[in-house]
């Protein structure tokens, strides 16, 4: 096993598209929650709701930890990330800003039309959601992959 370059850390990153968020709840119980990202170095973006426990949480203590990783099935090639920061649940500033949030999600998961429903609401409706912001200050990885 050995520590992840920066590098391959960005293409961890940029490859894979489900994520771990690490938190904890008001009472002190850890709590987490899987969702897609958006990432952008220096922070991850997620579209989650502020309203449920994920919110609580943040409400609570926004420090958290933002885990990605990927194995094979007995887990004899991995590599793994885990990005640490402040979160912040952050409400875009008009509609086209929220739904190109959707847009580029839906890119990065070369999904064109997955998120159609809450695309339209935002045009119909004007229902902007907010957005989970977490700001990396460190991190950490590893694998057992050969250095390439």
């Amino acid at each position: 096993m050995r520590n992840l370059t920066t590098e391959e850390k960005d293409q961890l990153l940029a490859e894979v598209t489900w994520g771990t968020l690490c938190c904890t709840q008001p009472d002190g119980t850890p709590y987490a929650t899987e969702m897609t990202y958006l990432y952008q170095r220096t922070e991850v973006l997620c579209l989650s709701k502020s309203n449920g426990l994920t919110g609580q949480c943040i409400e609570h203590s926004p420090r958290v930890c933002f885990k990605v990783c990927e194995a094979s099935r007995l887990s004899r090639q991995f590599r793994a990330v885990s990005l640490f920061g402040s979160a912040q649940f952050r409400t875009p500033a008009c509609v086209d800003e929220m739904v190109n949030y959707w847009v580029a999600l839906e890119a990065r998961l070369r999904s064109p039309d997955k998120y159609l429903i809450p695309k339209k609401r935002c045009f119909e409706q004007k229902k902007l959601y907010p957005v989970l912001q977490i700001s990396v200050d460190r991190w950490s990885g590893v694998t057992d992959w050969d250095v390439k």
